[in-house]
């Protein structure tokens, strides 16, 4: 059967052809709205992390590299960052330290590559969510991830490369300083600075360790002294006296009371707990921007007088801990007594120390958020408001039932003027122009209301909070383990040789509950 030559047809193709030319006005709009609703649906990607976080929480971190793997993360050009960081971070947890620094090494390249601002990243800030771009990670999650590498060192047993990574965390910190004004920004962090002095007076780089220990002070507790871990404040002492540098230290700390011991050999152990909180979309509907519809050509009273706007919220995922202490025991002679005990008393008895509380991951990740809170909604106002002209731009558009649409003449004006098509088929063009014309608006209403989402995003294996403990041994080998007070059972972490001067720094996570993140409905 040959192609159909009556008029139905034909009226169709004449709508779609005027249809075409509607589009050219509000198609290219409609269209980046209907993208935008796709993208951000796309990227709103933290519940399928469910299945790994419940993995690792089982002990199962290689299991939970597989799962991840399997993600809508993991195919995400807009996540690669975040899928890297949380492979890698995977991967130090199940103990592969070579392969975790390779996926750090990656995650870090695509920050650097993400962190210059572009005219295109500007623009879309204003047109497109946040979900739709591609994710950078936030400041202190792009200074974390060197962090990890770092410890993924000090695991192997490699303190001369971990050292060449705390450089590159001090340069990362100093670029974060240099950008801000003193604003409160994230800049600097006593944590890590107390971390790497720890690892430069190892390696017997004094004056290095001495730097560092200064500004974790400064970070903790802006010179004062009582907010600073009462650990660091000794080293500080320590460091700065055989340095010749009392008066200084002094200035900063005041009291110097601290009884100083030549080359003490150390256990370290940097304690993870808990779960860092996770983002959740809060919206609410506020007044349309007024300078935006005071410059668009709809008339006011056409458009709504809210719009939905859409940011990032975040919610706790474990309560912090109560504290830990860490416990050693001497394992290098059978009978031998623990440390600081006596060596003939036949007692094997350990000993045991407190950690203290160094870095509050949640406090730091909601401050950022806090800060960053008036930008996302000016941007999520002006995004909506530019949605809603464009919603009623699109309504006031007129049908255009002009039979000489296209200026065209001849056969086709002649079979829609025929008595047959009138008779016929009138009612078949008018509903398919009614159905089409009602499915583009609807669908773009529907854009309107749905496509103003937050940007969820985050690093969700990160703690909430880290500790540290310090036990001062003599040479040997022991036996470590980590006792959370008041509920959990221990955490051994093996055998541990010191030799003298060393402080040998270890690292463990304890989670203290699964994570509350429920999976998505597979229905």
């Amino acid at each position: 059967m040959g192609p159909r030559s009556g008029s139905t047809w034909s009226r169709v193709r004449r709508y779609v052809s005027r249809s075409r030319e509607h589009s050219r006005t509000v198609g290219t709009l409609a269209l980046s709205i209907v993208c935008a609703s796709l993208l951000s649906g796309c990227t709103q990607l933290a519940k399928v992390m469910c299945e790994p976080l419940a993995l690792v929480y089982d002990g199962d971190a290689a299991g939970a590299v597989g799962s991840l793997d399997k993600t809508a993360i993991a195919r995400s050009k807009n996540d690669r960052f975040l899928y890297r960081v949380q492979r890698g971070h995977l991967l130090h947890l199940a103990g592969d330290y070579e392969e975790s620094n390779r996926e750090f090494e990656r995650a870090a390249a695509i920050a650097d590559d993400l962190e210059p601002l572009s005219v295109t990243a500007m623009i879309t800030d204003y047109t497109f969510n946040e979900a739709a771009k591609e994710y950078g990670g936030e400041d202190f999650e792009r200074v974390y991830l060197h962090h990890y590498m770092a410890l993924n060192y000090l695991m192997m047993g490699d303190d001369e490369e971990a050292s060449v990574e705390l450089k590159r965390l001090d340069q990362k910190l100093r670029d974060l300083d240099a950008q801000y004004d003193d604003d409160g920004r994230y800049q600097e962090d006593g944590y890590i600075r107390y971390l790497s002095g720890l690892v430069y007076e190892s390696l017997g780089q004094t004056d290095d360790a001495f730097i560092d220990y200064r500004l974790a002070v400064g970070a903790y507790g802006r010179g004062a002294a009582d907010r600073a871990p009462l650990g660091l404040t000794e080293s500080l002492v320590c460091a700065g006296r055989s340095l010749g540098a009392g008066e200084a230290v002094r200035a900063l700390v005041g009291t110097t009371s601290v009884a100083c011991a030549p080359e003490v050999s150390e256990i370290v152990v940097v304690i993870e707990s808990g779960w860092a909180p996770y983002k959740e979309e809060a919206s609410s509907y506020v007044p349309l921007f007024e300078d935006m519809v005071a410059e668009s050509s709809v008339e006011s009273v056409e458009l709504g007088g809210l719009v939905k706007v859409a940011v990032a919220r975040f919610v706790s995922a474990s309560a912090a801990g109560r504290g830990f202490t860490a416990e050693v025991t001497r394992a290098d002679r059978d009978g031998s007594a623990g440390v600081g005990e006596d060596a003939g008393s036949g007692s094997n008895v350990g000993w045991s120390a407190r950690a203290e509380l160094v870095q509050n991951v949640e406090a730091l990740a909601r401050s950022e958020l806090e800060r960053r809170l008036p930008g996302m909604m000016l941007r999520s106002v002006m995004r909506a408001t530019a949605k809603q002209i464009a919603l009623a731009a699109l309504r006031s558009e007129p049908d255009d039932e002009d039979e000489s649409d296209d200026g065209h003449s001849g056969e086709d004006d002649s079979e829609a003027s025929s008595a047959e098509d009138d008779e016929d088929d009138s009612w078949l063009t008018g509903f398919f122009r009614s159905i089409l014309g009602g499915l583009v608006k609807t669908a773009v209403t529907v854009a309107v209301a749905e496509t103003e989402q937050a940007d969820t995003r985050s690093w969700l294996l990160l703690p909430a909070d880290i500790w540290l403990v310090r036990i001062p041994v003599e040479p040997g080998d022991y036996t470590l383990s980590v006792v959370p007070e008041g509920a959990g059972s221990a955490v051994s972490l093996g055998e541990v040789r010191v030799d003298r001067g060393e402080k040998v720094i270890r690292s463990c996570r304890i989670f203290g509950g699964p994570h509350p993140m429920e999976c998505e409905s597979e229905s």
